[in-house]
């Protein structure tokens, strides 16, 4: 009898062994690639946060302290002053070293570089001013598959211009309202109106100054300031104080999740599901904040209710 031929066995189980650690590595690759997809939709995300709350900023300046729209002293200075000027309100301050250790994301932050997103105000006419942040994107690799992954969605954010040394630029232009506010309740009213009067129906001011409402607490509101009372930046179980407001209206909150999920939840957590943002508890001063989304534990594969994050209140009066 002849005996096998153990060299051609051997052969066999070497190709066998080639091909399935082929398809694992395919594979791998293919999950790595799902990976960082998911985290280049979430910087999109953050940097459409980032311009949203850079034209807070700027609404603020321009609606409560007075600062023209179109000039450049209505945006912050720097990336800091978006997070200490009016410290909480349009991002919560945020260190280098708290960055690195994943406890909260600063807005300059770029996932795949140690270097800072930059920016600079522009005015480039004499009727307009924008803030543009440059995204070091070429420091991928401009003929990279990584290029390409984090360039789609970053793409996708209105006003983004692709520059020729791969970078990406985005122009954070003013709000609609800063305009409204130019155009219209900056008059110069120079008849001053005394007592109390009620025009009723269709009727009303012009070239007034100023109009108060007198609260229910005995304070008055300024109807040119806005019934907007309060705006910022808050996490799940913080809590929020209702404004008082005129007689006959009521407090009245809008919430919005924000982001900025820290670097320890998502390297622990993946597959996040919508966010929910909702009033946790209140008393008759106050709104406690709730935030929960849905993720799944890496190591486990089960779906956890998790409350990390920011989110964006408004509280006005209705």
């Amino acid at each position: 009898m002849r005996e096998p031929q153990k060299g051609f066995m051997l052969y066999g189980l070497l190709l066998t062994l080639a091909v399935l650690a082929g398809l694992v590595a395919y594979g791998v690759g293919i999950y790595t690639d799902s990976i960082r997809q998911k985290q280049a939709e979430r910087y999109a995300d953050h940097l459409v946060q980032v311009a949203e709350q850079l034209q807070n900023y700027q609404y603020y300046k321009v609606t409560k302290e007075g600062d023209d729209p179109w000039l450049m002293s209505s945006w912050p200075a720097s990336w800091e002053g978006l997070m200490t000027d009016y410290r909480g309100s349009f991002w919560l301050e945020c260190t280098d070293s708290e960055q690195s250790s994943g406890l909260c994301s600063r807005p300059d932050y770029a996932p795949w570089s140690t270097n800072k997103l930059e920016y600079h105000k522009t005015v480039p006419s004499a009727d307009t001013s924008f803030f543009v942040i440059t995204i070091p994107l070429s420091e991928l690799g401009v003929d990279t598959k990584s290029y390409r992954l984090w360039l789609s969605p970053i793409q996708k954010i209105p006003n983004v211009k692709l520059l020729l040394n791969g970078d990406a630029e985005l122009r954070v232009g003013r709000t609609q309202m800063a305009t409204v506010y130019k155009e219209f309740l900056q008059r110069d009213g120079s008849t001053e109106l005394t007592g109390d009067w009620d025009v009723g129906g269709k009727n009303g001011f012009v070239n007034v100054k100023d109009i108060t409402m007198v609260n229910a607490d005995g304070s008055q509101t300024s109807v040119a300031a806005g019934l907007i009372r309060s705006q910022g930046v808050a996490k799940h179980g913080e809590w929020v104080n209702m404004p008082s407001c005129p007689l006959s209206l009521r407090p009245t909150q809008s919430f919005s999740f924000a982001g900025n999920i820290p670097n320890t939840i998502s390297n622990d957590f993946n597959d996040f599901g919508p966010a929910k943002t909702y009033v946790l508890n209140q008393d008759t001063t106050r709104w406690q904040i709730g935030l929960d989304y849905v993720a799944t534990k890496k190591s486990d594969k089960r779906k956890y209710t998790i409350h990390s994050g920011v989110v964006n209140y408004f509280t006005f009066c209705r």
